[in-house]
């Protein structure tokens, strides 16, 4: 790849992951004197605003073209985190600045990675790039988040608006932009993006399948704290073992290149495999090493699932039907953390972990359907 092509997977990264704020959020709340529950409350509403927005914006992202779509969404999540500063106890205010995260979240998730394959060459390597930058800015905020958030609470928002702000202005000016040629109303968009659902039988189960897939490692942040400290593992290395957990899925992205379609779908069927045996071997020091595994094997085939993705859609519809397989992630991760709520699986971090390992089945299942009939290469 050629400096001129990394750039912009890195400014999209920018926008998109430079959240110092996430494994605070909760207690920040608290700090600016809301009560935790009404906190809690007001991130369930996030969640559901973004699975709202997620369609709909897709579809804005095809019709305004992914760059506009994307600097949208950061010049949003930009005024959403000024405004959550500056609240105070406010609860209107923290509403508002969550609408506006989400809304942000949402003009970029699927615009990202169409604007970046629009715009490259070399698709695969870019896409697994892309993949690799984003995890390495995960591990920089999950090791210095809470880092700056106890030299002070508003610090982890100001490096985010400041590292987005960079990004948008990156994008702005390092890439073209790229918009669907049906002109046609949303509503007969919308149709039009179902009826290349209905011609493409892969594209459904590769959406479904990368849906169920993203949802199986989202979770884990719910329930590796208690999981750990079932094995007894003191506090202050959560974080650090957390990383590398992420590192495991840097691993496999950098891999990822040089996977073919056979060996994506063992990396599949492994996905399931590790974290099932993660459940039979709970506290036991081979439960944390079968995660490291299954994360390597996550980060392989989330991102030749992302690259395949970009390979067969419509590129009229590219940013829409992306959205549509976020959209399945957000929903079905919605569902899992819900049931973390029932005293049977809330009990222990087990039963946490049984349940991830059932939606990787379900995922592996689907992911079958499709190899066997299509027997597809992304070589």
């Amino acid at each position: 790849m050629k400096l001129k092509e990394k750039i912009l997977p890195i400014a999209v990264t920018l926008v998109n992951g430079s959240t110092f704020w996430v494994a605070i959020i909760t207690d920040y709340f608290v700090v600016k004197g809301i009560p935790l529950e009404t906190g809690l409350l007001l991130i369930s509403m996030y969640q559901i605003l973004n699975i709202i927005f997620e369609y709909p914006t897709g579809v804005i992202g095809d019709k305004i073209g992914h760059k506009y779509s994307v600097i949208l969404g950061g010049i949003s999540l930009i005024i959403g985190f000024i405004i959550l500063i500056l609240a105070e106890a406010n609860i209107f205010l923290f509403g508002l600045s969550l609408v506006l995260g989400a809304l942000g979240f949402s003009f970029i998730s699927g615009s990202d990675i169409s604007l970046i394959a629009s715009n490259v060459k070399d698709i695969k390597s870019t896409n697994s790039f892309y993949s690799q930058s984003g995890l390495i800015m995960q591990i920089i905020i999950i090791i210095s988040g809470t880092v700056f958030y106890s030299l002070n609470p508003d610090l982890p928002f100001i490096l985010t608006i400041i590292t987005t702000l960079i990004g948008v202005v990156t994008v702005l000016f390092f890439s073209k932009n790229i918009k669907t040629k049906d002109e046609s109303s949303p509503l007969n968009f919308t149709k039009n993006v179902f009826k290349e659902f209905i011609s493409k039988k892969e594209l459904l189960l590769i959406v479904l399948s990368a849906g169920l897939l993203v949802s199986t490692f989202g979770p884990i942040k719910w329930i590796i704290g208690p999981m750990l400290g079932d094995m007894n593992i003191a506090s202050e290395y959560w974080g650090l073992l957390f990383a590398l957990l992420f590192l495991g899925r840097f691993v496999g992205a950098k891999i990822s290149k040089k996977v073919s379609m056979k060996l994506t779908f063992l990396f599949a069927v492994s996905v399931f495999v590790f974290l099932f045996l993660s459940v039979i071997f709970f506290k036991s020091p081979f439960n944390y090493a079968f995660l490291v595994v299954f994360s390597i094997a996550y980060g392989v085939v989330e991102t030749n699932f992302g690259y395949y993705l970009l390979k067969i859609v419509n590129p009229n519809y590219k940013s829409s039907i992306i959205s549509i397989r976020s959209m399945f992630s957000r929903l079905v991760s919605s569902i899992l953390i819900f049931l973390f709520t029932i005293p049977i699986l809330s009990d222990t971090s087990q039963g946490g972990l049984l349940v991830l390992s059932i939606s990787a089945f379900l995922m592996v299942t689907l992911f079958s359907i499709f190899y066997f009939r299509h027997r597809v290469s992304i070589d």
